[in-house]
């Protein structure tokens, strides 16, 4: 599992979670987050340490204390101690963990499979480079390969998708990062 790891000042600590919570969960999670030790797992590390700004010797002034942070935890202990802290998460759970874990925001896509968007990602899935061609689904002759799919297109186990529908679908799917169009060809991304 990935790890969640950072090393830096409060604004550096703060900027590393703030695309997974709200500011004012961000706040209090940073300034309980020494107490989240006792979750800790084998390997893993919270580690704080006051700092004092440097200061000529000849100047007189207010010394603010700042704190480091050394952090290298599971992206799960992340999600505990939030969630023991009863902070929202903003992305969601799964969509946070899988944040964590190195994969991008795309990853967790809904696909509507009455508009025949899983159809779609299915074949691709099937097809061993990941690549189709509007071309691809003349083949079936109007026979559903997908007959387990329930979408607005099947029709007593035939295919009603009409190229201009298929091309749309396609786009939405594009637009989803879900695949990509490369010339006449479009690229499942996962």
């Amino acid at each position: 599992m990935k790890n969640f790891e950072c090393c830096g000042n409060d604004s550096t600590f703060k900027r590393a979670l703030n695309k997974y919570m709200k500011e004012d969960d961000l706040v209090r999670f940073v300034a309980n987050v020494k107490w989240g030790q006792k979750y800790l797992g084998e390997g893993e590390v919270i580690e704080t340490e006051m700092r004092l700004p440097s200061v000529p010797g000849d100047v007189l002034c207010m010394m603010i204390p700042g704190t480091n942070y050394h952090i290298n935890v599971k992206a799960s202990t992340i999600m505990v101690i939030a969630l023991l802290l009863d902070i929202k998460l903003t992305c969601g759970f799964a969509s946070m963990l899988l944040g964590m874990k190195g994969f991008n925001t795309y990853s967790i896509v809904e696909l509507d499979a009455w508009n025949g968007e899983k159809c779609l990602v299915i074949n691709a899935l099937l097809n061993k480079n990941h690549h189709l061609l509007l071309e691809d689904f003349s083949q079936y002759k109007a026979q559903c390969v997908n007959n387990h799919i329930k979408c607005k297109y099947q029709n007593n186990g035939s295919c009603s998708i009409s190229s201009d529908d298929l091309v749309k679908l396609f786009m939405t799917l594009c637009d989803k990062n879900v695949f990509t169009q490369i010339g006449d060809h479009y690229k499942y991304n996962f």
